[in-house]
């Protein structure tokens, strides 16, 4: 399952999940003891969630008087054993299956993916580089969110005019894409070569959301009209229905 791309649409949704509430002062700032949940069951389906721990430790440290926070936490550790021991239970033997998965070990092996390299992305002998990683990285992303980019570096240059301070929130998301991108991307041992640049573009929508949620944070704290809120509105929707129209045009002429 993990070559479909509703697998990294999934793991879009529940990082969306997690940093819509963490970063939201309103209302949904009441949920956040739900994060730890979200967390521990988006864990299961996909291991790259893992680079928003710095967030959900953040909120259970500064909810720790809560004690809905920590029924979150064990119902989702609950959640986890139960949901990775169930595949136990699908066919594990079966060619399309993913690993072996018919014991306990052999559980806790897929988890750490023996079967790829620990601290690989693929298990061969391939090298990599990470400079050709991030420079496709930055490709795609400038090419897709160009309009949201140039927004974003607005937003940015106003906050730092206005002295708006950086709080832990800032620094504990800034810190969350920094570590995937290096960690993650420092590891990807894949040669950009044929379809190996789909292997790795795909890992590209993690990064994408995290940082269209730290750009989305400039606009809030900037405090633009609602004038200039709907203009930047206008200007991604534009922008990403160009992308969408790019890409489907280049997968009609490839037929």
């Amino acid at each position: 399952y993990s070559v479909l791309p509703d697998v990294f649409s999934l793991n879009a949704l529940f990082a969306a999940c997690i940093l819509f509430i963490y970063l939201d002062p309103g209302p949904l700032r009441r949920y956040r003891y739900l994060l730890p949940l979200i967390f521990s069951i988006g864990l299961t389906h996909h291991l790259t969630l893992i680079f928003l721990m710095p967030v959900v430790l953040h909120v259970l440290w500064t909810e720790r008087r809560d004690r809905r926070v920590w029924i979150g936490l064990g119902s989702g550790i609950v959640f986890f054993v139960g949901m990775y021991s169930s595949l136990m239970l699908f066919h594990p033997e079966a060619f399309w299956s993913w690993g072996n998965v018919v014991s306990f070990e052999a559980m806790v092996l897929h988890f750490l993916r023996t079967d790829y390299g620990t601290f690989k992305l693929v298990g061969t002998k391939e090298t990599g580089s990470i400079i050709q990683n991030l420079s496709r990285l930055g490709l795609e992303t400038v090419t897709c969110f160009a309009p949201v980019l140039l927004t974003g570096i607005v937003a940015l240059a106003l906050r730092f005019k206005k002295s708006i301070k950086w709080t832990v929130v800032d620094y504990l998301l800034s810190l969350s894409i920094v570590f995937y991108v290096i960690v993650f991307f420092g590891l990807s041992n894949i040669n950009l070569i044929g379809f190996r640049l789909e292997s790795l573009d795909r890992f590209f929508i993690f990064f994408q959301v995290l940082a269209c949620f730290w750009l989305g944070r400039q606009f809030a704290l900037v405090q633009f009209s609602r004038i200039v809120y709907a203009a930047i509105a206008c200007v991604a929707i534009a922008g990403g229905a160009q992308s969408i129209g790019q890409t489907l045009s280049a997968q009609y002429l490839s037929q």
